[in-house]
């Protein structure tokens, strides 16, 4: 089983290599198969994205098949064991891979499969002619264009990644205790992210897409439960509940009241305290 370790101008890519542009944690190579040839296992240090110039060929991973072809990209995280058989009229191949730090940059923003995948879209399709036409362009800015649409596909794969219901990792559950250890605080997204080690916009994304609902949603939800709970009391001015339950001023609590619940809080407290008086629920 061979082993490529290093991210350099030819990154271990087998076949017949034609040309190879390095950018800052990219690598581009352009390589050709021979028809029906065989590639036995082996693995890569670094990701990559596989798009088909021409021709196509049968890719085996972690016990599962991909059939690639034309207007299709499959992604292969790093250091997965993996082998390939070329169709009957070979194939020519863009390899776009993409550094550790590179990798960890656009997971940042959303979470790229960790298993190979294959994606297959309308505007996957668009992406990989695009691609197709910047590579084969002479002028000298094509590496430039190509490095562009690594993001574009990056972005749409990402996309259609989530479907495949992931997990909920376990920095989640750090940040939800945070939430309701300090709800009446002022909050800054920036000091929760560094507390589980990941970028702020990385955490929200996934807190959005466990709970359906944003990380300010959140908090504004359990500031307005703690207020209910202390409306019941007329003794504690509308002013005081506000304060308490986190929101800066009392105009902006009878705000997000109203908002959530559809009265204001002074009109919430009348009716909590007429509803038991009166034996039955209050309109």
């Amino acid at each position: 089983m061979t082993r490529v370790t290093e991210l350099d101008s030819t990154s271990g890519i087998h076949g017949e290599i034609q040309k190879t542009f390095t950018t800052p944690g990219i690598v581009m190579t352009e390589s050709i198969y021979q028809p029906t040839s065989h590639l036995k296992p082996h693995m890569h240090e670094h990701a990559c994205f596989g798009v088909i110039l021409d021709g196509d060929y049968l890719e085996g991973a972690q016990r599962k098949e991909y059939v690639c072809g034309p207007g299709t990209v499959l992604f292969r995280p790093p250091l997965v064991e993996h082998w390939s058989i070329k169709g009957r009229a070979g194939a020519r191949l863009l390899f776009l891979e993409v550094s550790d730090t590179c990798l960890e940059h656009i997971r940042e923003y959303s979470p790229l499969p960790d298993q190979p995948q294959l994606f297959r879209s309308g505007q996957i399709a668009r992406l990989t002619a695009s691609v197709r036409r910047h590579w084969n362009a002479v002028w000298r800015s094509a590496p430039l264009a190509v490095e562009g649409l690594v993001y574009e596909l990056a972005a749409e794969i990402c996309q259609q990644a989530p479907e495949a219901k992931q997990p909920a990792p376990k920095w989640l559950s750090r940040v939800t205790e945070i939430l309701h250890g300090s709800f009446d605080e002022p909050l800054r997204l920036s000091a929760i992210a560094r507390e589980v080690g990941y970028h702020p916009a990385y955490v929200t994304r996934v807190f959005q897409q466990h709970y359906g609902i944003s990380i300010a949603d959140y908090v504004r939800k359990l500031r307005i439960d703690f207020a209910r709970q202390h409306l019941v009391h007329a003794e504690i001015p509308l002013v005081d509940v506000a304060l308490s339950a986190g929101f800066p001023t009392q105009a902006y609590f009878s705000t997000a009241f109203k908002r959530e619940t559809g009265i204001t809080p002074g009109q919430y407290r009348r009716v909590m305290m007429q509803g038991p008086r009166q034996g039955g629920p209050c309109a």
